[in-house]
């Protein structure tokens, strides 16, 4: 569609709008549904950051640096502490049919199972064993090991190709109940952040002798080598194990850890694994907060992205015969840079509002760069200006 190039009465753009939306209605329509899904993504998502920073900074500013050992009396309740020691639990954690004990926060048992796997190509990709042609497509059946269930039922070729109904073992987390860091007890919370696993390697074989155990995993099945369908294997790892260093920075409070409420109730709690400073152990929260935030902008800025796609045209016709919008709407010749330009713009002005009261510099900043285009459009737009004034005279 070809950009208009002179003046056109109102009424004449609503008509061609009408026409516009008339022919392709579903496209305007889908890319104004992702339009909005980009705002909530990014509004919700600034606003979050902006209420993380504001927390962290708060905690900074109050956290106080503890040493941890027998004879130190504990922090006072409602204080934000920094504790850097060894991990201890009151008691293992424990899978006895497998002749599993170990010291640590979690003990995680996951459990695979071996089925049927559907798959469907396209003719000319090659034949397997086990395949049915149905109308343009082939479909092919293998054996593997699985985490979930694999419904059958819906196979394309049910018969020979049946899997159990549910798993005889199921998958499961234990927690302790009791663990310390130093002298001081973790809430629930701050144990919900340990989750650094590593896989349980053991020689012990359990004393069941229908289990097996290979290269670490504890098979449930006739020959380890040969399963069949509906033969399970376990896998064990831990997390948190006891005697490790951790570094926390939370709230003391009625004799546990818990997270650190600041003044706009929004909450703290830093756990990570090793010895680390104050400074460091808010760089690394910093830096998970941006990995975070990066993540959903540009998640956002996609979905913007293309819904600039599906409405340029409608923008052209509504806006194609005003010379400061004409410029920077997505030209039909080059519509991939039109297109990043308006949907970057867009994007960093919703970004921008969402900063506005608690970074106005930043904010003001962003918005600047978000309209830069329209300024240096604007400003071509007076020196062509200035330039036929000049030949005229």
């Amino acid at each position: 569609m070809s950009r208009p190039v002179s003046y056109i009465s109102w009424a004449q753009r609503k008509h061609l709008l009408v026409e516009h939306f008339q022919k392709s209605w579903l496209i305007v329509i889908f890319g104004l549904i992702l339009f909005v899904a980009g705002f909530f993504v990014l509004n919700i998502n600034e606003r979050r950051t902006a209420r993380k920073i504001v927390s962290l900074d708060e905690a900074l500013s109050n956290v106080k640096s503890v040493r941890v050992d027998e004879n130190q009396l504990k922090a006072k309740s409602g204080q934000l502490l920094h504790i850097v020691a060894r991990l201890y639990t009151d008691e293992p954690l424990t899978e006895p049919d497998y002749n599993i004990q170990v010291q640590a926060v979690k003990l995680k048992r996951r459990v695979q199972m071996y089925q049927w796997i559907e798959e469907s190509v396209d003719p000319g990709f090659g034949q397997s064993i086990h395949t049915i042609d149905s109308n343009d497509k082939t479909y092919y059946y293998t054996q593997d090991w699985r985490d979930d269930l694999v419904d059958s039922s819906l196979f394309h070729m049910r018969m020979g190709h049946e899997n159990p109904k549910q798993f005889p073992i199921k998958n499961r987390i234990q927690t302790a109940n009791h663990v310390f860091i130093g002298n001081y007890e973790l809430g629930p919370d701050a144990k919900s952040k340990i989750n650094d696993y590593i896989e349980i390697t053991s020689d012990t074989r359990p004393e069941d002798p229908s289990v097996k155990l290979h290269s670490g995993l504890y098979y449930h099945c006739y020959n380890v080598f040969n399963p069949e369908i509906g033969d399970i294997r376990l896998q064990f790892l831990t997390a948190g194990i006891e005697g490790n260093f951790y570094t926390i920075i939370a709230q003391y409070d009625d004799g546990l850890l818990v997270p650190f409420v600041s003044s706009i109730n929004s909450t703290v709690l830093i756990l990570i694994p090793g010895r680390h400073t104050i400074e460091e152990s808010f760089d690394a929260a910093h830096y998970e907060r941006k990995l975070h935030a990066w993540a959903l902008r540009f998640i956002g800025w996609v979905l913007i992205f293309f819904s600039t796609i599906c409405t340029s045209e409608l923008l052209t016709v509504f806006l194609g015969d005003i010379r400061l919008f004409a410029i920077i709407l997505p030209n039909p010749e080059q519509p991939l840079y039109g297109n990043v330009l308006l949907s970057f713009s867009l994007a960093i002005i919703l970004i921008a509002l969402c900063w506005l009261v608690l970074r106005p510099w930043l904010a003001f900043g962003m918005l600047f760069a978000a309209i830069s285009p329209f300024i240096f459009c604007a400003r071509n737009i007076v020196h062509s200006y200035h330039r036929l004034a000049t030949q005229i005279d």
